[in-house]
Order: structure tokens, then C-alpha cells, then sequence
């Protein structure tokens, strides 16, 4: 939810006051929550203390929070009609088709398991005064793309989805979306202006420049696309402070409210699970794949960048006998003899076995690392149940390795993967590589490493010396490591039949491999 918060913030500036300008100042003294924030906090907190109710009751709650909330920050900023209604007595509403309704939404992606109950309660919470169908269509829109955004959907998914239930017309480039003037604060302008500026970010941030940088009713417009930006890539942990310091204790209280709802547990506040969410819906993506289809690589991309973000887990551990304060981790045996680890994303997963063990938060390469450093062949168990993923050790390698090159050569949402004025490769990387391939294809008598002078940059290369009957073999086997080959140049050289070995600059490179 904070991520539509700071939306608001950001935009409050600029609502009246437009700016076409993309390098706009991001946040000043001027930042500052608006009806936007006090409406999401109000349909929040009303549908946690509803929560199980009927949809009569659920909608009064709503109604008796909303003017509850509006007649205590009474100079938010509130629409002409809207403004009457918090004040009056008439709790009717008013066939509203503003922007509203979508706006305050971005608590119910979260608060609910299934689409289905997401776009239900969607509708609740329009319709107490946006009854009309395009009020109560914005929201749902809104609602849905948030929750397909935190259980792991691709962009495309996401617009497909909102294209064909409610008809919005999402082809759109930046320039096609920029407002055109007043009289745009309805959900049929502002929504899928949102939806397109989320569809062509490359990060949070970028989403909030894009939003507010075509104008118009700017602060709602960054609120609704900044809760969809922050199911799917995260909330900057930079910018937490700056959204707490504009809220009073009250306001506060219904984010922690909300936070604690949706976590399950108050620990879990910890920034470095805040994004753990993401790798639970991109576990049950994979899990629900057709086993013939499964890309593993979606699921490797989602967890490298919980890692890069220095993401934790929850490993339960039991104090060893030796009276130094140590711990041991708990191992978990099948009647094959593997071992596993398990691990939590969050306490909200931990099932009864674990209730006495304690926990203890580590960073999620760290422990990969300890597992692939250890001489036993361990296993890595994410959760158990719901959102369970086992990770073998030939996994777990492939997922260090591709962390170390994403560590080691950054690649943003944005921009394919690419190396540049790469002088030396780490070491830690090399080992990487060279441990996957000696444990992974067994019919490559050696490889060994290059620096292949490309275009006036010095590329890393990975030298694959096989038996040419073997070549087809070893070219199956790296199927799984294709994800590396997101570079410009392929990754992995095959030298041609009759190159002498100790030239290393023409390379055989197979169809099959720069697919």
C-alpha cells in the first residue's frame, strides 16, 4: 500500500499545477498526502475489521470509515460530490464514475487469495458511492492488475487480463496518454492511463515519473499506478521514511494494520522480507505450469532480484549442547537419504513443526552459498505446503551463478543484460561457472576461459572443448543454462572443428544456441 501512497505524495505537487517534464524534483516541502491516502487507509482499515462479514455489513463498514476518516482530515482535497457525501448524513450513493473509486482500491490486491474474491470486494468498495459501472469497473481493473502483480504475473498477462474482463484499450505509447486538459478525473481516462505508464516502466520509480510527467489529475493517477508498480517490483526501501514521515500516529497505525494483516505477524515489518511475497507468487506460477512447459528461469529471474535486494529467509535452528550460544540447523531426511534445508519467507508459513525451533533471519545467496560450500549433497526446501519449492543442488548451483553474473554485471528491468568494459571476471564467478559445468556435462573434456576482444570491450567467454560426436549432447545439456545467454553476444563458445586451440577469437556458434 505504500507504494500507491507515495504515488499521491509525489503527485500532490504537480496536481494542480501540472509538469510534462520527466526529471520533475520527486519529492519537496510541498509533498504531501491527500484524499487519495486518507481514502486508502479509510477502505483498508474498514475492510480488515469487516473481514468475514456479510456484504451488507462489510458495505456499512465502509460507509462509517470513510466519513469517519473524511470528517477528521477534512481539507484532503476531496471532490465537490464526494466532499458532501463524507459530511452529509445520506449514506446513498451517487452513480459517481470518478476516479475515486480506483483510487483507494489498492489495499484489496492484497487482502485477498483468489481473483475472484479480489474483484468482489473491489466492487464492495466502489459502489458505496461510485455505483456506476465504469466507477465500479475502474476499481476492479485496478484491483486485479495489483494482485496478478504480487502473485508473479508477466506484464503482458496482466494487460491481457484487464484488456479482455473490462475492455480498456491498453496499446498505448507515453505520448498517446498525455493529458489533454481538465475534466479527465474519471476511471475510464485515469485508469488506463495508470495501467500504460506501469506497462512501459522499467522500475517503481520510473512508473512514478511516467505518471506524473503526462499531466492531469496527476496525484491519482501516480496513487493507482504506483500500488500496481509496487506489487510487481517492490517498494524502495529509501523512500519508507519519507512516506511515514508525511503520515500523523492515526494514519500510521492503519498502515502497520495493514502490513500485520497481510504478513501475518508484525516481525515480518522487517524490510528484508517485505518483497518475499513476490518469490511465493512466482513459486506457485511455476508449480502451477505444465510440468512439458515449465520455464524455471522466470522463477531464477524473481528470486536473483530478492537476492540482489539483499532479501532474507527464516531458518529453523536448534541451540547445539555445547553451551557457547551456537545453533544448529534442522535437516530434513527422506527415506532416499537427501538432505534439505528448510526455509520461510515469512512467519506466516511456518508450519506447527517448527513452533519451538528458533528462527533465525539470514540472507537467501548466503545460505545457497553455505549449501553449495558444503560437502554434503543438500537440498533447498522453501516453504512447506503452500507456496513449497525444492531447489536440488544442480539448481541451486545454476541460481548462484546467475546471481553472481547479475551481482557482477547489472542488469535493470529495462535494459537486456549486457557486459561492458569488462576488464576481469571475478573469480568467485569464474568458480561458478566452471563447479556448473564440471558437475552438469561431464562429456566436455575441458573449458577454459577467454577475454574476447568485441567491439572495443573485453567480453568474458567460457571456451566448451567436446568430442564432436558429443557436441549435440553437450548443446541439450545447456538448455538449462540458457537464461545466461542474455547478453549480446552468446555467453558459451563451441570452437570450430578445425580452429586451433590457441586462437579463441572466431567461434562455431550453433543455431540452436543463440536461440
Amino acid at each position: 500500500m505504500l507504494g500507491a501512497i507515495f504515488g499521491d505524495i509525489v503527485g500532490s505537487v504537480y496536481e494542480f499545477h501540472n509538469t510534462h517534464d520527466y526529471n520533475f524534483k520527486l519529492l519537496s516541502k510541498r509533498s504531501e498526502v491527500t484524499d487519495d491516502t486518507v481514502m486508502t487507509l479509510a477502505v483498508a482499515k474498514a475492510m480488515i475489521e469487516s473481514a468475514g462479514k456479510s456484504d451488507e455489513e462489510i458495505r456499512d463498514a465502509l460507509i462509517d470509515t470513510m466519513k469517519e476518516l473524511g470528517r477528521r482530515y477534512p481539507n484532503a482535497g476531496y471532490g465537490g460530490m464526494f466532499y458532501h457525501w463524507v459530511l452529509g448524513k445520506d449514506r446513498k450513493p451517487y452513480n459517481s464514475f470518478g476516479n475515486g473509486s480506483a483510487m483507494r482500491v489498492s489495499s484489496i490486491g492484497w487482502l485477498y487469495e483468489n481473483l475472484d474474491e479480489v474483484e468482489h470486494a473491489a466492487k464492495l468498495t466502489a459502489e458505496v458511492t461510485h455505483n456506476h459501472p465504469e466507477g465500479i469497473k475502474g476499481a476492479q481493473a485496478t484491483a486485479g492488475a495489483i494482485y496478478l502483480a504480487r502473485m508473479g504475473s508477466g506484464k503482458e498477462e496482466i494487460r491481457e487480463y484487464v484488456e479482455k474482463t473490462y475492455g480498456y484499450d491498453l496499446n498505448k505509447t507515453m505520448k498517446d496518454i498525455v493529458s489533454r486538459g481538465h475534466g479527465e478525473e474519471i476511471c475510464q481516462i485515469s485508469v488506463p492511463q495508470a495501467l500504460v505508464c506501469f506497462l512501459l516502466s522499467g522500475s517503481y520509480v520510473d512508473c512514478i515519473r511516467k505518471s506524473v510527467s503526462i499531466g492531469g489529475d496527476s496525484d491519482t493517477i501516480a496513487c493507482i499506478a504506483g500500488g500496481i508498480a509496487e506489487a510487481y517490483y517492490g517498494f524502495p526501501e529509501e523512500y519508507v521514511e519519507e512516506v511515514f514521515n508525511r503520515l500523523d500516529d492515526y494514519q500510521r497505525d492503519i498502515v502497520d494494520l495493514f502490513v500485520n494483516t497481510v504478513n501475518g505477524d508484525p516481525d515480518d515489518l522487517n524490510v528484508f522480507f517485505a518483497n518475499n511475497h513476490l518469490l511465493e507468487g512466482a513459486i506457485d506460477k511455476f508449480r502451477e505450469s505444465d510440468p512439458d512447459k515449465a520455464d524455471i528461469t522466470d522463477l531464477y529471474d524473481v528470486m536473483v532480484d530478492l537476492m540482489l535486494d539483499q532479501a532474507q529467509v527464516l531458518i529453523p535452528a536448534v541451540q547445539t549442547t555445547a553451551g557457547d550460544g551456537s545453533y544448529n540447523l534442522i535437516e530434513l531426511e527422506n527415506d532416499k537419504g537427501d538432505a534439505a534445508i528448510p526455509v520461510f519467507t515469512s512467519r506466516a508459513q511456518i508450519d506447527d513443526d517448527y513452533a519451538e525451533a528458533v528462527m533465525i533471519a539470514n540472507f537467501l545467496d548466503d545460505i545457497i552459498r553455505q549449501l553449495l560450500d558444503n560437502d554434503r549433497d543438500y537440498r533447498l526446501l522453501i516453504n512447506r505446503g503452500e507456496h513449497q519449492l525444492v531447489l536440488a543442488r544442480e539448481n541451486l548451483q545454476e541460481l548462484y551463478t546467475y546471481y553472481l553474473i547479475r551481482k557482477h554485471y547489472a542488469r535493470t528491468p529495462s535494459d537486456d543484460f549486457k557486459y561492458a568494459n569488462v576488464k576481469e571476471v571475478p573469480e568467485e564467478l569464474l568458480d561458478a561457472v566452471s563447479e556448473y559445468i564440471r558437475h552438469s556435462i561431464p562429456e566436455i573434456r575441458r573449458a577454459w576461459y577467454a577475454k574476447v576482444d568485441d567491439l572495443n570491450r573485453i567480453c568474458p567467454a567460457f571456451v566448451i572443448d567436446c568430442d564432436e560426436d558429443d557436441r549435440e549432447s553437450v548443446f541439450d545439456k545447456l538448455e538449462t543454462f540458457m537464461f545466461l545467454m542474455k547478453a549480446e553476444k552468446p555467453w558459451l563458445y563451441i570452437p570450430a572443428p578445425d580452429q586451433p586451440e590457441e586462437q579463441t577469437v572466431e567461434f562455431y556458434v550453433s543455431e540452436k544456441m543463440l536461440s
